[in-house]
């Protein structure tokens, strides 16, 4: 997978996407070493279909374990979803491959 944190000086998750569906929004909710709320992309533009490899910026202090969930969007449709966990080293760019599956 290419490295979408390759050229990033602060902390990244590099996050490769699977899934069977296409969407056009990405929600990502990261909780344990640090909690956040990220929505890929910022602005939707498009429909993009999985395999998609993003990059996800954390606090610098970010560290230790991890659990990243996700909801794929197409409008206003819950597509997929999926989790995957991980651990955070400070200062580093980690990486994790987020499956999707068909969302209920």
């Amino acid at each position: 997978m290419p490295d979408p944190c390759e050229e990033s000086t602060a902390n990244c998750l590099a996050v490769d996407v699977q899934g069977t569906r296409d969407f056009d929004t990405l929600q990502l909710d990261l909780s344990g070493a640090t909690t956040l709320r990220y929505t890929w992309p910022p602005s939707a533009a498009e429909t993009f279909s999985p395999p998609v490899v993003l990059a996800v910026p954390l606090p610098m202090d970010a560290a230790g374990a991890f659990s990243l969930s996700a909801v794929a969007l197409f409008g206003d449709q819950r597509v997929e979803r999926g989790q995957v966990t991980g651990q955070l080293v400070p200062g580093a760019h980690g990486k994790v491959l987020l499956r999707l599956q068909t969302a209920p």
